[in-house]
């Protein structure tokens, strides 16, 4: 690690050291995630709280570099509670080459003062992930963006968005309607047949909005305008005046796995809060659309720091 340990608000850098493992110039795919375990008697479980990825190459030597900025409302390493812990695992793989390489560390990152040449780092690089961004130009993305017919914005995000997640979720959908059907044919206490059909309602009803529903936002003649489908079919939709808003920005949204996909969100008014379009996969693509949102709400980035400050 550059500096231990890595910095809430600041950055995690560093190599890792792999010797003749990796060929040079080999791309490497790394992952940042921090994980809080909770632990109640003899079960445990691991949730993802926060995570990011980068694709890197590896240098001359075969050591991968590491670099990630680290947003300042990330939870930082604690095991002074050893049923609710919280802890960062920094994790590279690659495929292909002389060999498959894999490997995961555990890394320290806390909320800590930072130095002025670290201070001017942290700036560096939110300069070139801002960068990044602006470069950004989606392609083969399930999230269209452009312009309606009379000049609005418009942000829609198509059903079945997520084919990994969403076959998953199907899988564990028929265990449980598997063992519901256990529950009623072995005559099981009553409680089981109360809870467990119901608790098979509501993963069914998350898999139907995974599957066919959407989500259209549409942004002119000064309102932001949100609009939820199931089959097409409006079920919900949520109006605010662009004048209002003084914030958009992508945050942690649905996780699988250890992954933490990215939502957006818009805050208005006092103390407002709109989210949308759960499921983003890639974090640059989530802060493309909030910069895009933002622009078309007339905020600029520097007033929406402002604001939320």
């Amino acid at each position: 690690m550059k500096s231990v340990p890595g910095k809430i608000g600041g950055t995690l850098e560093g190599y890792i050291h792999v010797g003749s493992g990796i060929e040079p110039m080999r791309r490497v795919t790394l992952k940042l995630v921090c994980i809080n375990h909770t632990n109640s008697g003899n079960s445990g479980s691991n949730r993802p709280l926060w995570s990011d990825e980068s694709e890197v190459t590896a240098g001359g030597d075969g050591s991968i570099p590491v670099v990630f900025l680290i947003p300042p409302e990330c939870r930082p390493t604690d095991d002074s509670d050893l049923r609710d812990r919280i802890y960062w695992r920094l994790k590279a793989q690659s495929a292909g080459g002389i060999v498959n390489y894999k490997s995961s560390f555990a890394v320290p990152i806390f909320q800590i003062g930072e130095t002025s040449a670290q201070a001017a780092e942290v700036l560096d690089l939110r300069a070139r992930r801002e960068q990044r961004v602006s470069e950004f130009r989606p392609q083969g993305s399930a999230i269209r963006f452009g312009l309606t017919a009379d000049g609005q914005s418009e942000i829609y995000f198509r059903p079945f968005r997520n084919p990994s997640v969403t076959f998953a979720l199907l899988g564990f959908f028929a265990i449980w309607s598997g063992t519901t059907y256990e529950i009623f044919r072995e005559h099981a206490p009553l409680i089981f047949r109360i809870m467990w059909p119901a608790f098979e309602a509501i993963i069914g009803l998350w898999l139907i909005l995974i599957m066919f529903g959407s989500t259209t936002v549409q942004i002119g003649d000064g309102l932001l305008k949100v609009t939820w489908r199931v089959c097409g079919i409006p079920v919900r939709t949520r109006r605010v005046p662009s004048s209002e808003a003084r914030d958009v920005r992508s945050i942690a949204g649905m996780t699988a796995g250890t992954t933490v996909y990215r939502r957006i969100q818009v805050r208005y008014g006092q103390r407002g809060e709109l989210n949308f379009g759960d499921g983003i996969v890639d974090p640059i693509e989530a802060d493309w659309l909030a910069t895009k949102i933002g622009e078309a709400l007339g905020l600029t980035h520097a007033s929406a720091e402002k604001t939320v400050a």
